[in-house]
This record gives structure tokens, sequence and C-alpha cells, in this order.
């Protein structure tokens, strides 16, 4: 099929209240745009340019699968090898699994291993490599082998510690992965920014993340939350430029070959990783931290990244020499990226133009659900003179992942809890239904429900933790906290709708987690992730 040459699609991302954007596309193998949108940080007049870092998060997971396919080639690695031979100490908590699971599994979703998060987003002050690795040896599958999808951030960084650790066997795990990735990837493809050292992207030019206040306003959002996957890195802490991200595209769409004609990886190997390893639906698969979509008739090969106020997209059509692109600011990036990808075929191939008008009504159903849950929690607070006053959080420190020492003491049982004004959680993160915080936590907020946060902990691994719950559900909150208390928690109505719960004394057995997959094009609906 033909195609006219790649101009920057046309998508009203301002409609979402992103502060900046950076994008690049290829074209036939070309790059032939870099540029950027919108200011680094709001009330700040630096501009976004192709040179900003910005989180890419689980972006990362194909470029650490790029360095597998390198040890491939110079046999220090198989992909169809055991993991155990390759590092004996690999460990999950299935023996029989720990058996199955091949180097192409590591990064496959697909070895039943469930997503299991939240010992490391509420762990991370004290985690390292090492204690990531030993964490896998605690997780359960709940699912069979090839069963079915389970996006897992602990494997993926097994993945990248484990092929670094055979290229620089002497090093800390982290240090190693550090430097495998800067000599075999990062240099190589000329990716001068790049990099997994927050202090050295902090101090440069880089982008702030934001998030939407409880009026609907783009705010300056906390970096703190963002440090926890450092001790998990080949996940997704990666923080690149577009200018940088595009030549790993690049790359990508040469099959290996670099621009000065020297091969980084042989073909054969680069491919493997877009071999399916799980079903993701009908028309699409997952690999080696890459996804194959053919919904509209043509493969596109993508990935999402998602960390708190950074959301980004990859994307590239290995038939057409196509690529490109995305990263944001800001929360609300996750609407953009989607659009984004189904307006670049809609250009490739003058498709019918829906994406600038999938951009303007995500906009506006945001507005709408913004403006109700105002509503409903400016009703909620209206009854609060008969109860206590919430205690007001600590002003946020952007720079630091420093621990809530005034909140809780870690080191001793947990016997209260903390209570945020449900406004103050609105700020932090809109459609977010529930609200946590924790030692080492400054911040952390998600959208699932209680059942689900909790059965992702393995048995007492967060037993220093306080949890605080604003619930959306309205007449069903006392219900849930019934539900919760016969479970072995303890539960108590405040501040007429938010809640105070503490982890019992005698922690419940884990169950499966929710999964969820990395954003793809997808009919201008857009997939979404942890990282």
């Amino acid at each position: 099929m033909g195609h006219s040459p790649v101009r920057p699609p046309g998508i009203r991302w301002r409609q979402l209240g992103i502060p900046g954007a950076s994008i690049a596309l290829i074209d036939r193998g070309k790059i032939v745009y870099e540029g950027g949108f919108g200011v680094r940080e709001l009330g700040k007049p630096e501009k976004v340019d192709e040179n900003t870092v910005f989180m890419a998060a689980s972006n990362t997971k194909g470029m650490t699968t790029l360095l597998l396919a390198e040890l491939v080639d110079e046999k220090k690695l198989r992909w169809d090898e055991p993991v155990i031979e390759a590092y004996p100490a690999f460990k999950l908590g299935d023996a029989d699994t720990t058996k199955k699971v091949l180097v192409k599994n590591l990064i496959c979703a697909c070895t039943g291993v469930p997503r299991q998060d939240l010992e490391w987003l509420f762990e991370f002050k004290n985690a390292t490599p090492e204690t990531e690795l030993a964490l896998l040896g605690t997780m359960q599958p709940t699912s069979k082998f090839g069963e079915v999808f389970q996006y897992s951030n602990m494997m993926a960084a097994a993945a990248g510690y484990i092929g670094a650790h055979l290229v620089y066997p002497n090093l800390e795990l982290g240090a190693a992965y550090d430097k495998a990735m800067q000599e075999k990837i990062f240099d190589p493809l000329g990716m001068k920014a790049t990099t997994f050292d927050y202090a050295r992207a902090l101090a440069g030019n880089h982008a702030t993340p934001h998030g939407d206040d409880i009026d609907g306003k783009p705010t300056v959002a906390s970096m703190a939350i963002n440090y926890s996957i450092v001790p998990a890195r080949p996940a997704g802490a990666v923080w690149t430029s577009s200018a940088d991200l595009i030549r790993y595209v690049q790359d990508e769409l040469a099959l290996g070959k670099l621009p000065n004609g020297n091969q980084l990886v042989s073909a054969e190997n680069l491919l493997m990783r877009r071999a399916p390893q799980i079903s993701l639906g009908e028309d699409a698969n997952y690999g080696m931290g890459l996804i194959v979509d053919h919904t509209y008739g043509v493969q596109v090969v993508s990935h999402g990244g998602s960390m708190s106020g950074f959301k980004s997209n990859l994307y590239f059509l290995p038939d057409s020499g196509i690529g490109a692109v995305l990263l944001t600011n800001s929360d609300n990036g996750d609407m953009l990226l989607g659009p984004f990808g189904r307006r670049l075929l809609e250009v490739i191939f003058d498709g019918k133009p829906e994406a600038v008008a999938e951009v303007s009504s995500r906009a506006a159903r945001h507005k709408a659900e913004l403006a109700k849950e105002r509503e409903r929690l400016v009703g909620e607070v209206g009854g609060r003179h008969q109860l206590e006053e919430p205690a007001r959080p600590r002003p946020r420190d952007r720079e630091h992942a420093e621990a809530r020492s005034d909140v809780v003491d870690p080191h001793r049982p947990v016997s209260r809890s903390v209570v945020l004004d449900p406004g103050e959680v609105m700020r932090l993160g809109r459609r977010r239904r529930h609200h946590v915080v924790a030692p080492g936590l400054d911040e952390s907020h998600g959208d699932i429900g209680l059942d689900a946060l909790l059965a992702q902990a393995a048995p007492g691994s967060l037993s220093g933790a306080v949890f605080l719950f604003i619930d959306s559900s309205g007449p069903e909150v006392a219900a849930e906290a019934q539900r919760q208390a016969a479970r072995g928690l303890h539960c108590a109505q405040a501040l007429a709708r938010p809640r105070r719960c503490v982890r019992a004394s005698t922690p419940r057995t884990a169950s499966a987690s929710s999964t969820s997959s990395s954003p793809s094009l997808r009919r201008g609906r857009t997939r979404t992730q942890t990282l």
C-alpha cells in the first residue's frame, strides 16, 4: 500500500490539559521530525523540545529485551534456555513454574505469575535489585503457563538483571544493568541523554510530572512514587527524549542495523522479540516487551509507558518503514496515546478521520467526570462539622521520595491511620477511587478496588502500611466495609465517606492480582498500565 510522507499528526492535545509533549517521526526509515510542544513545567517559561527528557516507564522493556537479543548473538544466552541454567539463583514461588521459565519467557507476560506490584510500590525505599529478585521467590502463579496474559514488572526486572549479570558478573546487579545498557544499547544508538540516573535527568532539560487538581486544573505532581521503580528499573525506569527514543525505533525498523552500517544485533534475534508469546485478543499479541497489533489490517508494533505524571508510547510499522514516539508530562497523556496512534495511521493511509474527534470527546468526558465527582465530594464534605477535621498532608517534595515519617513509623506496628480530605485525594489523581499511604511512600494512588489491591500483596509484606480509601461507590460503602472486616481488616467509616483501614495482625493469603496491558492502537481506545 502506498503512503504519503509523514508529517506531525494534527492532534489538539491542549484540550486534554497536557502541559507539554515531545514527538519524533520516521518515514521510510529516516528521521523526518523531532520537536516539542508546550512547557516542561507549568508556571515556568522553559519549553519542551526534542531533547527534553521524560520518564518513558515501560518503554524500557523493549530496550531490555534488545540487550538480551545481543547476548543471544554473543552466545551468552539462548532464547530456549531454562533461566535456572543461565542464572541458578532464579526462583519463583512455585518450583514447577521455575523450571519451565525459559529466557524468552521472562518478559512474555505468559508464565502465570501475576502483576503483584504492591510490594515494590510500598517497600522501595530499602529495596535493591537483589531483594527484588528474592521477592520473585515468593510469587505464586495464578494461572497455567501460557494460559492468559498477566503483565509482570518483576519478571521484566529479572530479565534485565540476569542479562546484565552475564555481561558484568562481578558488579552489583543494578550497576551491571546500568553499564550494560549504556555500553550495548544507548551508546551505539546515539541515545546521549537517555539514563537511569534520576539526579542526572532532573539536573538538566527535563519535564516535570503533572496531574489534575480537584477543579480539573492541571498542576504540578509529586515525583515521589516514581522512585519506586528504581530497584526494578529494567521494567520501567528509563529517562529519555523523543530525539533519543526515535533512534531506538529506527533500529527496530532497520532490523538491527545502525546508520553507520554496523549491525547492533542480528535481524533474527531482534525479530524473535516480536514473535507471539501470549494473546491479547483477536488481533494482537504480546511478544517480549512489544505488542504486535493487526487491528487495522496492517502490522503495528507498539508499547506504552506509565508512571505518575508521565505517559508515553512508541509505534512503528515494519512494512512501511514508519515510526513515531510520543512523550507527555501529564497523567492526562493517557487519553492522547490511542488517538495519536490512530491519527498516524489516518495520515499514512488516508484513513477515515476519527482521531481528532476522539480527543475532543475524551476531553469533554473527562471534564464532565471531574465536575460530577467534585459535586459529589462537595456534598459529602458538607456533613463534616459533626466529625473531626482531617489531617492536612505535608507539603510535597517533588525532587525526592522521602518517607512519611510523620505518618507511619515502619519499624513498629501500625496503631493509627491518616485521613486526607477528599479534595486532596482528587488533586492527587482524577478517577482514583482509593488513596494509599505507606512506609517509604510520599504519595500513592490507584484505581483498583480494595479486594484487588490487597490481593496483590504477599502475606505479611505490608504489615507496616496504612490504607486510606476514598470510596466512590456511594451507598455500597458500609457493605464493603463489612465485607473487608470479615476478611481480616479493621475498618471504620470516618469523615462521612472516607474509611480508615489498618491491616489486621494476621494477614490473609494473597490471591490473584488484576492485570492490564500496554497502550496499543485499537480503534481509538487505549489500554493502560501502571508502567
